[in-house]
Parts: C-alpha cells; structure tokens; sequence
C-alpha cells in the first residue's frame, strides 16, 4: 500500500489510502498514543499506546493489550526471584511507550525503562539495553542508600524504574513505579526500605527478594 498513510493520537486511529488527501476513522483504542507504528511487511498489523501497548492484526478495526503493567503479572517463566532486570522474551517491557518503529518486519520500541525488539509482532519482547553477557544498565538515580553493616549493599530509588537493591552478586529489583528514597536498617543488612516520591513506602527483610509491608 504505497500510498497508505496512518494517523495515531489521543482521539484515535486514522487511514489514508491517497497519501494524506483524506483520512478515515479507524478505532479509539483505550490507551493513549504515545508511541504508534505499523508493520512494514504487513499493514494490517500496529502497535500503539502508552502505559500499555496494544495491537491490531485487522487493519485497525480492533486493538487488543499485549504487553503487561508489571514483571509480576507477565508471561515470563522464570519466576524464582524477583531479579528481573535481564528477562527476555515476555510480555513486560516496562510501563510508558514512547518511540515505536518497525524495521523489516520487526518492531523496535523504547520506553520509560528500557529499548525492546519483537520478533513476532509483538507476541514476545527482547530487552536490548540489558542484557546480562552484552548489554549496558543505565539508571537515573533520585536516591541511594548504602549499609552499615555490609560494605557490598546498596539500594537506589530510579527514575520511572523502581527502587533497586545491589547485592555482592547482582542487582535485585525490589519495587516498581518511580523510586525514592532508601535505606537499610544499620543493624540488619537485609532489612531495607524503599519508597516512590510523595507515595508509599515499602519494606523487605529479605534483601529484596520479597516485599514484607506496604503502607504511607
């Protein structure tokens, strides 16, 4: 369709079949649209949204989620810890899309926390930006706090990527949203508190591998 031209905002999906002379109405899916692309191989099938992504295999009569709000509710099959930050191929790409773009058939996307690729339309999610053998981990900090007790413990509270508690062998990912300050009890390394700007707080007593209290 050489001459297609489509349309994302706020207000919905539009289409043109003549380069842009006219446009018609395709669907308001129920997510903002701050990312939109369309395959390059198959127009019958885009991406868009905001907080979560959602997509059409139809030429935009119908959007569908895809991807979830936390690592918790995904489709990820390693669940034994909380350390999340290198799990590919899931429906968790962090919340917040912004860049969309598809290249030969694959969609690249960037969001508030990381840069993904999917090689199938969307039905699962590469992290580029952090793998474990090559990829980088690149955070902003709002706050970090370190022990008293065990010289190899830190925690930091991230811009848009949650609060984060370094251990001698990795980086554990304790709580999401935008993270705050934190700080570990001087005594007991493994107690540790973080919290999201003017929002709640959260407990672990377990370095961070389980969250033990929620409150304000």
């Amino acid at each position: 369709c050489p001459d297609c031209l489509y349309f994302s905002s706020g207000n919905g999906v539009w289409k043109s079949t003549n380069s842009g002379q006219d446009f018609s109405f395709l669907n308001n899916p129920a997510q903002g649209s701050a990312g939109f692309s369309v395959s390059d191989v198959d127009n019958t099938i885009m991406i868009r949204g905001y907080v979560l992504i959602e997509r059409s295999t139809d030429d935009g009569v119908s959007f569908s989620e895809i991807t979830a709000s936390t690592f918790a509710n995904s489709n990820a099959t390693d669940t034994s810890s909380n350390f999340m930050r290198f799990k590919t191929n899931t429906d968790y790409v962090h919340v917040d899309l912004h860049p969309a773009q598809c290249v030969n058939g694959t969609f690249y996307i960037g969001t508030d926390g990381w840069f993904c690729k999917s090689e199938n339309n969307g039905e699962d999610w590469t992290i580029l930006n952090q793998n474990v053998e090559t990829g980088t981990s690149i955070r902003e900090n709002y706050k970090l706090g370190v022990s008293q007790s065990n010289h190899y413990r830190t925690i930091t509270g991230c811009q848009d990527n949650g609060t984060a508690i370094k251990r001698e062998e990795h980086w554990v990912d304790v709580f999401g949203g935008d993270g705050g300050e934190g700080l570990f009890h001087p005594l007991n390394y493994d107690w540790a508190i973080g919290s999201a700007p003017k929002a709640s707080r959260n407990r672990t007593e377990n370095g961070g591998y389980s969250k033990a209290l929620h409150f304000k």
